[in-house]
């Protein structure tokens, strides 16, 4: 399932709804490059990182030439069948319930695995963002956001860095309000639409 929501600040209402691939890319064409790639390919959950970036390696290399950068990695989160006691509580520092993270940089992502949600902090509006396997997702400088990957993650995503440290969150300490429904509930409110 993908999914755009478009909200106001306050998360007060949804003005703008769309599950149409070439929709959400035209509403997030404000700077955000949203497209679907091909991501058919499954990993054993002992994969290494390194054989999930190679099997992508013709969508992953072209945008790190494009965008120059030097570092690439794969995080793999999965879901066991019977998560432990404290499960969620694993994702927490990270689930969007926490702060926002910074402006200072582009960020790309592809989904391979699992589902997760984007919140885009653009102008007056957030626009959130359910994505799925061959989701990928590029943030520009400068736009607000944060992450939500659910309470019990599933999830393999391709992350691309200019630096060689990876993945630096800027806290802005400025949390998602309570009025924006989480990844959980996204993906529940939409299992009883098909219903």
């Amino acid at each position: 399932m993908i999914e755009l929501h478009i909200m106001p600040q306050d998360g007060s209402s949804v003005l703008f709804r769309t599950c149409d691939p070439h929709v959400i890319g035209e509403r997030l064409a404000v700077g955000v490059r949203y497209e679907r790639i091909a991501a058919h390919r499954r990993f054993a959950a002992d994969t290494e990182s390194a054989a999930v970036i190679n099997a992508y390696r013709n969508v992953v290399q072209p945008l790190a030439d494009e965008h120059g950068y030097r570092r690439v990695d794969a995080i793999r989160l999965y879901r066991p069948p019977t998560p432990p006691t404290g499960w969620s509580g694993y994702a927490r520092p990270v689930r969007s319930s926490g702060p926002s993270t910074g402006t200072s940089r582009r960020e790309i992502r592809l989904v391979l695995e699992g589902r997760c949600c984007f919140y885009l902090h653009i102008g007056p509006q957030v626009h959130v963002l359910v994505c799925e396997p061959g989701d990928l997702v590029s943030v520009p400088q400068g736009v607000r956001r944060t992450f939500d990957m659910g309470a019990v993650p599933g999830l393999c995503v391709i992350r691309l860095f200019r630096d060689d440290y990876g993945w630096r969150g800027e806290l802005t300490g400025e949390p998602l309000p309570d009025d924006f429904p989480r990844l959980d509930e996204l993906l529940e409110a939409a299992s009883e639409e098909t219903r």
